[in-house]
């Protein structure tokens, strides 16, 4: 679709109603551009604000209204969430140690539980969550390569005493 550039008197115009009217918006995406930076759709929202290039429609400003109270760009929201994913984080990065010492040299394959558990790494470090489906996914690879490490290393340990 197609849009007819403003005249610069009505992007003027646009530039002093937003100052006005989102303000409040304004001074947040300031105060936050540090997390944001790598969200282009909220900048280009920010630019739109600042220049009046373009009208703000209803579901821009609520989509502005949501990045506001998301905790990945709320400082002490996401702390707080921080807080409470670091078990979570430290669970899956022991998984992910458990999965390189069982599969060893065959972790880049489909038969390896690798790729997965780097997905879930990822996802938790950048959403800050983890969807039911996902934990109890989680859980099951847990228990699956819990007993296979055990084992792994309950053999090599008896290896080792037999040897001696």
């Amino acid at each position: 679709m197609y849009f007819k550039k403003a005249k610069p008197e009505t992007i003027q115009k646009r530039k002093e109603e937003y100052e006005e009217l989102y303000s409040e918006q304004i001074e947040w995406f300031e105060a936050n551009m540090n997390l944001i930076k790598g969200n282009t759709f909220l900048v280009d929202m920010y630019s739109i604000l600042v220049t009046g290039s373009r009208p703000v429609s209803q579901k821009m400003l609520f989509s502005i209204n949501a990045a506001m109270v998301n905790c990945r760009y709320n400082p002490k929201m996401r702390a707080e969430k921080e807080a409470k994913m670091k078990p979570i984080i430290e669970k899956i990065n022991v998984l992910k140690d458990m999965v390189e010492a069982v599969d060893g040299n065959r972790i880049h394959t489909r038969f390896s539980a690798y790729g997965f558990v780097t997905s879930l790494m990822e996802q938790a470090k950048g959403r800050l969550s983890l969807s039911e489906k996902q934990m109890s996914a989680l859980n099951k690879c847990w228990k699956k390569y819990k007993t296979k490490f055990e084992d792994k290393f309950e053999n090599s340990n008896n290896n080792n005493k037999e040897n001696k």
